[in-house]
């Protein structure tokens, strides 16, 4: 009797050894969150747990979750989960949950767009170690992006150093995936992320680990298409000097692309605002890619702070601002458009042959907008006579010796003089235009046999001589560049000092470039006269919005608004065709117009629209409140969930439609839910469900919707609770 008692109390330690993992609850380390793998009908989904257990995902397109539901396993040797969820409509946005042990855990996305797809918005941001405080409020402030406007929930791009030392576990943990930062959990669950690796993450095997994304043999890079937008994604810290494997297959990634955009991933910049010093490697080996296959913004970070430089046309914008600690950029960086050190992140927005950026500070403001239009925007006929008494007025680049603005001129007041080994260059697109002619007066002092003034132009890979002269008197010259300068990008001109020393000169003025016969332009963009696409509307008691017909023009457009009324405010010229006008009176009507121009040097502008009218919300705007929450649980066998109804109101009684509700369960069951009210200004949100049930409290936090304010002091109740029989 009594071997029969050991042998069964033996038979029970065994199994709680064996089953103890999934008898008794298990947390979540990581996750969920979403991976794309570069399948517009395919999303991963990836979550860590604390021990061994089975788990469950569902999926759907509404929160019944009614399409799949697939048990996983772990798979490696700590306790990961990934599922593939296939067979998804391009488009379309999904609903999904892991059920671990009970306790649900829920997120939604978008699957990528159709491949024809003209449009998309996306994110960008990085640098996000050491503070998880600071990256949680980033996330939050992306959060209010894509739930203010759902085109944004496709995918962010991550500049890399995720954490602070990414061969620590603990650090991934805490830093990256802190299970105690709401927003940031609410990013990861909702938003794919795609991102290079950072000096940070060291040896790379956890960035791998947690990001397995499509590698190339033998390396960390990697390409995808989204919609309009091809992505490629570079490993610095795997070998891509010239002839490299992963260099050749930049080149043949990005040639070979045909999409209408092209955006570039790495970590250390090529050109940024100080700190951390310029990437020569990026300069000397990529940009030539990118300039060769018209790559538009290269994203990057290292330096923690927003820089944005235009470099030949290529966009560098450092988005460090993730959350690491903040350091001053310089205000004087060479090609430098802007900087600021503060915590950020980028909103990308494409529409056709347009694209528009924005980066935006952490507590919604913006820091800097810009736009890049794919319609050719002629450059020639193009011409410096250096009478601005500055170089660099013209664009032009200095490089070796010494090279000054000064009063010995072939026409007006000023031209270029050089000595010693000086070149200096300007860059200038041929595209559109062949038969290119390059026109220029010179003179040289003081030169020996073996030196010259050498005219130069660069085909993007290669410099060309147009003559090499020993003049010293002026003289106007003409030639005519070979066919490789027809239609090019890439074209620049030089004038170079060749074997020169100190008491050598050599002057230049009045350089012209052009081709064919063409003139100024003279017609202003279409519409003409302009329109409203969508009439003015009030936004609140103290804003009204409005958006203009979009307008088109090969050289691009701007708009202006102007307020006609009441006080109100004119809009600057602004590359966006929509404008909202703040800081107005309660209950008053304001009439606007609105204008285009184009941005040749005549900026021919369109006529002014019709007027339109809008009047400003009245005492202060509509708000919303909770004015009921009506408690019920649900019984399943053994197991209970608790079930809120709540009820969204306007300060006029109207049912208040498409808000976003948040909320937390306590008591019984723990845990944050979301969900948007429908018509009847009611939304359902459920707990996770528990074994014999008990007393679920449930509690409003936050009603949100663009346009309203939530005033809780208005609430009929915020919390309630129902206990099982």
């Amino acid at each position: 009797m009594k071997f029969k008692r050991f042998t069964s109390l033996l038979v029970m330690m065994v199994l709680l050894s064996v089953l103890g993992t999934s008898i008794y609850a298990l947390s979540v380390r990581k996750g969920p969150y979403l991976l794309f793998p570069g399948d517009n009908t395919q999303m991963t989904v990836l979550w860590q747990l604390d021990g061994s257990a089975s788990t469950v995902i569902e999926w759907g397109t509404d929160t019944s979750y009614s399409l799949g539901s697939i048990n996983t396993s772990e798979y490696g040797s700590d306790h990961q989960h990934r599922y593939v969820i296939p067979n998804l409509t391009p488009g379309t946005r999904y609903y999904y949950r892991v059920n671990v042990g009970g306790t649900y855990h829920t997120g939604s996305f978008n699957a990528a767009p159709a491949s024809s797809a003209e449009n998309v918005k996306f994110l960008a941001y990085g640098d996000t170690r050491s503070y998880p405080a600071d990256h949680d409020a980033v996330c939050a402030q992306m959060n209010t992006t894509y739930t203010n406007d759902p085109d944004f929930q496709t995918f962010t791009l991550h500049v890399g150093d995720f954490v602070n030392d990414g061969d620590l576990e603990s650090e991934w943990t805490s830093q990256f995936f802190g299970r105690t930062r709401a927003a940031t959990i609410g990013l990861q669950a909702n938003l794919p992320i795609v991102g290079c690796m950072g000096n940070h993450e060291y040896s790379g095997v956890l960035y791998e680990k947690y990001w397995p994304y499509p590698f190339e043999a033998g390396g960390r890079y990697f390409s995808y298409d989204y919609g309009p937008v091809h992505i490629a994604v570079i490993d610095q810290y795997t070998d891509y000097s010239t002839g490299s494997a992963q260099l050749n297959w930049l080149e043949n990634d990005l040639a070979s692309s045909t999409k209408e955009w092209k955006f570039v991933v790495l970590h250390q910049p090529g050109w940024s605002a100080g700190g951390h010093s310029n990437d020569t490697n990026v300069q000397n080996r990529l940009q030539p890619l990118f300039l060769a296959h018209r790559v538009d913004i290269v994203f990057c970070g290292h330096n923690h702070y927003y820089a944005h430089c235009d470099v030949q046309g290529v966009h560098h914008v450092t988005t460090g601002g993730g959350g690491a600690p903040l350091y001053a950029p310089s205000s004087n960086a060479e090609y430098l458009v802007y900087a600021e050190a503060v915590l950020q992140f980028c909103e990308i927005e494409i529409q056709g042959d347009q694209l528009y950026m924005t980066a935006r500070e952490v507590n919604g403001s913006v820091i800097e907008t810009f736009s890049v239009s794919h319609v050719v925007v002629p450059q020639l006929p193009w011409s410096d006579g250096f009478e601005s008494g500055e170089l660099t007025a013209g664009g032009w680049v200095a490089s070796g010796g010494q090279i000054q603005i000064q009063t010995d001129a072939y026409s007006g007041t000023y031209a270029a003089r050089t000595n010693r080994e000086t070149s200096v260059e300007k860059w200038i697109s041929t595209e559109g235009f062949t038969n290119v002619h390059v026109k220029y007066a010179r003179k040289t002092s003081g030169l020996e046999l073996d030196e010259f003034l050498v005219t130069e132009w660069f085909d993007g890979s290669a410099w060309h001589e147009l003559e090499r002269t020993q003049d010293s008197s002026w003289a106007l010259v003409e030639k005519v560049c070979a066919a490789g300068a027809d239609e090019n990008r890439m074209f620049k001109l030089r004038f170079r000092a060749e074997g020169a020393d100190s008491k050598d000169y050599t002057f230049i003025d009045a350089v012209e470039v052009f081709a064919g016969t063409s003139g100024p332009d003279t017609t202003p963009p279409t519409p003409d006269p302009m329109s409203f696409q969508t009439a003015p509307y009030a936004t609140g008691s103290a804003s009204i919005s409005m958006t203009a017909s979009t307008a088109s023009d090969p050289s691009g457009v701007e708009y202006f608004f102007e307020c006609l009324s009441a006080g109100g405010h004119n809009s600057n010229w602004q590359a966006g065709p929509t404008y909202e006008d703040t800081g107005l009176q309660p209950d008053t009507s304001y009439t606007y117009r609105v204008k285009a121009r184009d941005k040749s040097s005549n900026a021919n502008e369109t006529a002014y629209s019709g007027t339109a009218a809008a009047t400003t919300q009245s005492g202060g705007g509509v708000e919303m409140y909770v004015a009921d929450i009506a408690m019920s649980f649900e019984n399943k066998g053994p197991n209970y969930n608790g079930v809120a109804v709540v009820t969204v109101k306007d300060s006029n009684g109207n049912n208040v439609e498409g808000a976003a509700v948040y909320g937390t369960w306590s008591g019984a069951v723990g845990g944050s839910v979301q969900g948007i009210t429908v018509a009847n200004g009611t939304v359902s949100l459920s707990s996770a469900k528990i074994r014999n049930g008990g007393t679920f409290i449930f509690t409003v936090t936050d009603v949100v919707k663009s346009g309203v304010t939530y005033n809780s002091s208005l609430n009929v109740e915020t919390s309630d609770s129902v206990t099982t029989n």
